[in-house]
């Protein structure tokens, strides 16, 4: 399977961030929610790679009237990773501003950043432990990062899209996938009820990534299932999902203006 990076590391950040929607303009990261935030939903994961079982809790905030911040914690023994980013909701159109990657495996630290500069037109990658990778990454309109691009795809399920090009951000390098609807039968349990889903899939090199939403949860994801180039399979499942009613108006109302889906044609 390689390297011990490769099979307790790299795996479940491809499947947890599915590269799996993120956040906003020249900003630096904010990491933790605060109090002025309004917390719109908690979304808890359980899943396995390997044997090896890990806890995932993604967390949707907003900010202000048009500014967004997702949170993803997964935990494992000796392992820990940890998203956060931001992005701005303008015109119906996602505009990540920026997105930091915090993990920790066997004692051994991988941290970097995002940050999206749209006057610029390029977006700033940093390692901390290796500066000297540190680059400008050339981006046009539309780009997205790890976590705002499983936003995106949840968007094209609310508009019943048969398809979703995504272009986004991975590490140091850029990505552009095209996620198809399949049929599928597959249900949720979740609370002890049965919940249809929907599903999207995408081949990259040989890896596969499906996605399966859940249209009674606002189209929340709902099962993600990770199949690599050598087949070995990850895959993150919910098993709790919190929204009060004041929440799910405000979640409501930023997807209905996701659902707008206005062309972002040039940005200075």
């Amino acid at each position: 399977m390689g390297s011990i990076h490769r099979r307790f590391f790299l795996k479940p950040i491809l499947l947890l961030c599915v590269v799996t929607l993120a956040f906003l303009l020249n900003a630096s990261v904010v990491l933790e929610a605060n109090a002025e935030q309004i917390r719109l939903y908690d979304a808890h994961y359980e899943g396995e790679v390997e044997g090896f079982s890990f806890d995932t809790v993604r967390s949707l905030y907003q900010e202000d009237e048009t500014t967004f911040g997702f949170i993803s914690v997964s935990k494992r023994p000796l392992a820990y990773l940890r998203e956060a980013a931001r992005v701005k909701l303008l015109n119906g159109v996602l505009v990540p501003m920026n997105y930091e990657y915090k993990a920790k495996i066997l004692g051994i630290r991988r941290d970097h950043s995002i940050n999206f500069n749209w006057i610029g037109k390029y977006a700033r990658f940093e390692r901390s432990d290796k500066p000297e990778k540190n680059e400008n990454i050339p981006i046009v309109a539309g780009f997205l990062d790890p976590l705002s691009m499983q936003l995106e795809i949840q968007r094209a399920a609310i508009q019943g899209l048969d398809q979703v090009e995504v272009s986004y951000i991975r590490k140091d390098s850029t990505r552009n996938e095209t996620f198809r609807k399949q049929p599928t039968r597959e249900t949720l349990t979740l609370e002890g009820k049965q919940l249809q889903t929907v599903m999207y899939s995408s081949s990259y090199r040989d890896k596969e990534t499906r996605i399966y939403l859940v249209p009674a949860l606002s189209y929340a994801i709902g099962r993600i299932v990770y199949v690599d180039d050598e087949g070995d399979e990850a895959e993150a499942k919910l098993y709790k999902y919190r929204v009060n009613d004041e929440e799910r108006s405000r979640l409501s109302r930023f997807l209905s203006s996701m659902n707008q889906a206005i062309e972002l044609s040039q940005r200075s």
